[in-house]
């Protein structure tokens, strides 16, 4: 009785298990841990509830597993006909696919991308209240900016048939960029110079500020082209078309967290 009770964990050290295979288990243990959590946070979202839900399940599911591995549990595992073991197998594997689908689906259209700004009741930075000089084209980003939601960026900027002097991008809901949303603004960035135009970026906040910055593309635009309001990014398009400055509305509303840790 003694002995079934004996961990398989602990047998391991009694038979030849070397520095490699331990070494070959932790990378294996690191690589499933980083492919997992992305995709229990996808699983999450999949399935409509928070994504940090995903995260608990997944570190329940992880423990769970260790218990089996360190006891006799896990060798229950022969007890599983192997079809029902390869068909499982298989079942998660689609599962994953169709839950990365539906993510990147799921975060394409909760992202909007529109011409000007939609006057919110209330809106303190709203464009109604300010004055756009013309030949400058406003277009606002709402919700995560990353997968698919890169693409529509680009195919709703396509709707500019003039070419503005001053293209100004609002941020103020952007909390993270990734490398897919880099890529279509260097996109965008080549474009307007090609054509001409002055690309300003404005309520951007602080992770986006730091992977702009991080991936060289900060420089690129030009640190006088980036704003953390509306305000002062009309502004900078005023200076390019040669207006004089607007003073800031009284009283001034921050838009992004270093505003107000200035203030």
């Amino acid at each position: 009785m003694h002995g079934c009770l004996v961990p398989e964990f602990f047998k391991i050290f009694k038979t030849s298990y070397t520095r490699k295979a331990f070494t070959g288990d932790l990378m294996a243990g690191i690589i499933v841990g980083i492919v997992a959590l992305p995709l229990a946070i996808a699983f999450a979202i999949a399935s409509g509830v928070k994504p940090e839900q995903g995260i608990y399940t997944a570190v329940v599911a992880g423990i769970l597993l260790i218990l089996m591995g360190v006891t006799r549990l896990g060798g229950a595992i022969r007890f599983i006909p192997y079809p029902m073991t390869v068909g499982f197998t298989s079942a998660i594997e689609t599962g994953v696919v169709l839950a990365a689908v539906l993510f990147m689906n799921r975060m394409a259209n909760a992202t909007v991308i529109r011409r000007a700004t939609p006057e919110i009741e209330n809106d303190p930075h709203a464009l109604a209240d300010r004055s756009v000089p013309e030949d400058v084209e406003i277009f606002e980003i709402q919700g995560p900016f990353f997968f698919g939601a890169a693409n529509k960026f680009k195919d709703t900027l396509q709707i500019v048939s003039k070419k503005p002097k001053v293209l100004i991008i609002r941020c103020r809901y952007i909390l993270f960029i990734d490398a897919t949303a880099l890529r279509a603004l260097e996109e965008l960035l080549k474009k307007t110079k090609r054509d001409g135009t002055r690309l300003i970026l404005s309520g951007v906040h602080a992770q986006p500020l730091i992977t702009l910055e991080q991936s060289g593309l900060y420089y690129d635009i030009g640190e006088e082209n980036i704003y953390g309001n509306i305000d002062d990014a009309l502004n900078g398009a005023r200076r390019v078309l040669g207006l004089p400055d607007v003073s800031r509305p009284v009283p001034f509303v921050p838009t992004v967290s270093r505003e107000r840790a200035g203030d």
